[in-house]
């Protein structure tokens, strides 16, 4: 209705009687100057389509919501879309039992501090990707209640979630996510992370899926099931913080890249990978570059092809690496010790 309004100002809407409305699609799209909206009025008792509502309304600095009664509203993707400067938004009474589309929902919203979204009740949720994306300064956020039964692709979930300490996912459920790669990427200020709970059977990437976790110093995936995955290549990209992994319950029997899995790891002491199947890995670059701590290496479970490359992938400074293929032995620093125990 107003969307493209590029110079509007301000809006009263106090007269306005939305009571039969059923469609605020692209309400106030791309609204750039529009710096405050009253919207306590708005009856959306009625409405199903939310999307994109408030997309790029690039000067909004608060917004309540308070108001709104959203019990028939089926999709709300995009509907805060690169508000880059909202720093308040109030959803406490929304109602999101008949919602089936979140993806897109805060993407690009830098400035918001703090999100509590317990009260939102999602059983039949399908699409969440990207919801909270380059939200720079959230620091806090409550999706405990999530319902993620019906959910195929958490990709860049939390991308860029910086301030971020803590997230409590315990209550996800994962078993029919196909896609997770980027999920928790330069979750920067993430110290710990819980996912034990998490059902991966069914999926097939997991790309850089803890890149830039810069302080996360525990790490629990024991439950990961990764037989579908064919790249694990950035996984733990500058996990700097972690001191040890254990990854012998890992599948690697598809996987082709593993380039840069654990580069920067610089206080990784050990890492188990018993279980690790190369076969089939074509690309090793730089997987170990950068593990400082890292003075021994058991990879006597690897077996590469002739055409696996392998350049740059040991810190110059391990002393001991144990293997059953001859081969990985050409790749080795010059003082390191390279052979079967």
């Amino acid at each position: 209705m107003f969307g493209y309004c590029y110079e509007l100002l301000y809006l009263d809407l106090s007269n306005f009687d939305t009571s039969h409305v059923t469609n605020m699609y692209q309400m106030f799209y791309h609204c750039y100057k529009l710096s405050s909206i009253n919207l306590s009025n708005f009856n959306t008792s009625q409405v199903t389509n939310m999307g994109l509502m408030f997309e790029m309304c690039e000067s909004l600095s608060s917004l309540d919501l308070s108001s709104f009664d959203t019990s028939q509203v089926t999709k709300m993707d995009t509907m805060f879309y690169k508000c880059y400067n909202l720093t308040y938004i109030n959803l406490s009474s929304f109602n999101t039992s008949n919602a089936v589309s979140f993806y897109f929902m805060f993407f690009d919203c830098y400035k918001l501090t703090s999100l509590d979204l317990s009260n939102f009740n999602t059983p039949n949720i399908t699409s969440m990707f990207k919801m909270f994306y380059n939200c720079y300064e959230l620091s806090y956020l409550n999706i405990s209640s999530f319902n993620t039964n019906l959910i195929p692709s958490f990709d860049s979930l939390f991308y860029n979630c910086r301030k971020l300490t803590s997230l409590d996912l315990s209550n996800f459920k994962t078993n029919n996510v196909t896609i997770m790669s980027n999920m928790f990427y330069n979750c920067t200020s993430l110290e710990y992370l819980d996912i034990s709970n998490f059902e991966t059977t069914n999926v097939k990437i997991m790309t850089k899926m803890f890149y830039g976790c810069e302080m996360l110093k525990k790490l629990n995936i024991s439950s990961f099931d990764t037989s579908l995955i064919t790249t694990m290549n950035e996984f733990f990209y500058n996990c700097k913080s972690l001191t040890s992994l254990d990854l012998s319950n890992f599948n690697t029997n598809k996987v082709t890249n593993m380039s840069r899995m654990f580069y920067n790891c610089s206080e990784l002491s050990f890492i188990n990978l018993d279980n690790f199947i190369t076969n089939k890995v074509t690309n090793m670059t730089y997987m170990f570059q950068g593990c400082n701590s890292l003075k021994s290496l058991n990879l006597s479970s690897f077996n590469i092809s002739e055409g696996t490359d392998m350049n740059n992938i040991f810190p110059e400074n391990i002393e001991r690496i144990i293997v059953n293929d001859d081969k990985i032995c050409n790749y080795k620093p010059e003082n390191a010790y390279c052979g079967s125990e």
